[in-house]
């Protein structure tokens, strides 16, 4: 006896072809499905194909209905976004009676998704704001630990020195030029500058050093460790040590000091600590 074939009802309309079903799958659906119906209602049509992968998810674990209806999608050739699903599922939740038996279990399973979709949405924003930074690369020579970052630590006053001067074009922790010479006041300038567009290693509190603080390197500049930590070994640096209104203190590449006027040229290198 050939099977009479019959509509389903579904959203309020009959259901006679696949296309129809397609265009009206909604979770609506789970009845039909999980009374064995829609498996029929493909049989009696020879969509055999369909009714097994149905009859499959039938078998299988249909609890969790966000799962279920993207699984009857891809048994019709249909694509849906997951959080669509779960708007759907959950609409469809709202609008049964509070005593239906897997409402709090499935409601508490798109809260506990969204949940973790924030938490993975904060983590990376965190991650956009502060990357992570790469390992610096530390080498000690004599008294100092020179970096890659473009510092070095004076392990005996406890400083960290820009290994280079203002103005040198930096390659790979060498430099190709002697840097720029300034007057006194634009010195002071350029430690704001510098601390406003970003500073060096991350540090924003670099500084013209005191005399005394200059002293503690230049004294050493001949030292084959000062050689090869710092570029731009000669020359006239200035302090932020004043001795009135025209003049200022700098040390010289022989290490003595000596005041100049402001209105002189001289090196800048700058220190934290």
């Amino acid at each position: 006896m050939r099977p009479i074939k019959f509509d389903l009802p579904l959203n309020g309309t009959r259901i006679a072809t696949l296309e129809q079903l397609e265009e009206n799958l909604t979770p609506e659906i789970f009845e039909a499905f999980r009374s064995g119906k829609l498996a029929k209602w493909l049989r009696v049509r020879s969509l055999d194909e369909q009714a097994e992968a149905v009859d499959a998810l039938l078998a299988g674990d249909n609890e969790r209905e966000v799962q279920l209806l993207k699984g009857l999608y891809g048994v019709f050739g249909g694509e849906t976004d997951h959080d669509l699903l779960q708007v759907a599922i959950t609409e469809r939740k709202r609008s049964l009676p509070l005593s239906h038996e897997s409402y709090d279990m499935e409601l508490e399973a798109i809260n506990a998704d969204f949940a973790k979709k924030e938490l993975a949405y904060q983590q990376e924003i965190e991650l956009l704001k502060n990357p992570p930074q790469p390992k610096v690369v530390e080498i000690r020579l004599g008294q100092f630990i020179a970096r890659d970052d473009g510092t070095a630590l004076d392990t005996e006053t406890g400083l960290t020195w820009c290994r280079f001067v203002y103005g040198q074009k930096r390659q790979n922790n060498t430099a190709s030029d002697n840097g720029i010479t300034t007057d006194w006041d634009s010195a002071l300038k350029v430690a704001r500058e510098f601390n406003q567009q970003g500073g060096c290693a991350g540090y924003t509190d670099w500084r013209l050093p005191t005399i005394d603080e200059l002293s503690t390197l230049m004294s050493k500049i001949h030292d084959v460790n000062h050689i090869a930590v710092f570029t731009k070994i000669g020359g006239d640096f200035w302090s932020s040590s004043e001795y009135d209104s025209d003049y200022a203190c700098v040390s010289f590449s022989h290490g003595k000091r000596e005041w100049l006027e402001k209105s002189d040229k001289c090196h800048v290198r700058l220190v934290r600590g």
